[in-house]
């Protein structure tokens, strides 16, 4: 629900009788102010017939009541979403003046926002790790081999850093998409 787009319609249409009055042009217009550039046409129509179609109803005062209740949580969301996209803003800067941020943003599809949070992670201490298997295993990434006799077992490790191993599936999930787009 953090869609612009979706909560600049939610706000002209917070009800089903609300939503039946939006014209194609009042839609298009809604989603021109949420920043939509691209395909206007085909989302208003489409949000236009989505709009339209019969909906499971109910009484006209519990229904004006759902209503106000959406503006309000609506407005609470727009909050928080310009809250996180102040914050988000505030951590590019504060990244981008660190001294490792060239080294850090070097690593291919490596953006700041995750490089921001890698760097606070494993912290600018050169010194704290001894190699690249000490990291990895710090992420949970390296896997634990047990071998007693004829028995030879590899399983993943448990004990790690959640938030580290996190920062690594995130980067992991935006270079596979990028790879697959390209």
């Amino acid at each position: 629900m953090t869609c612009r787009e979706a909560r600049a319609i939610l706000a002209i249409a917070p009800t089903p009788q609300a939503a039946a009055a939006p014209t194609p042009p009042q839609i298009r217009a809604a989603l021109a102010d949420s920043g939509r550039v691209y395909h206007l046409d085909t989302w208003t129509e489409k949000i236009h017939a989505g709009l339209r179609v019969p909906h499971l109803r109910q009484p006209a005062p519990v229904e004006e009541a759902f209503g106000r209740h959406s503006i309000a949580l609506l407005a609470i969301l727009d909050a928080i979403c310009a809250a996180a996209a102040a914050f988000h803003e505030a951590t590019v800067t504060a990244f981008r003046s660190h001294p490792e941020h060239p080294i850090i943003t070097s690593f291919p599809r490596l953006g700041d926002l995750t490089g921001a949070r890698l760097l606070a992670e494993i912290g600018d201490d050169r010194t704290r790790f001894a190699d690249a298997r000490a990291i990895k295993a710090y992420a949970g990434a390296a896997p634990v081999t047990r071998a007693s006799g004829r028995s030879h077992a590899v399983v993943h490790r448990r004990v790690k850093n959640r938030c580290l191993a996190a920062v690594g599936y995130v980067w992991a999930f935006a270079a596979g998409a990028a790879r697959i787009s390209t």
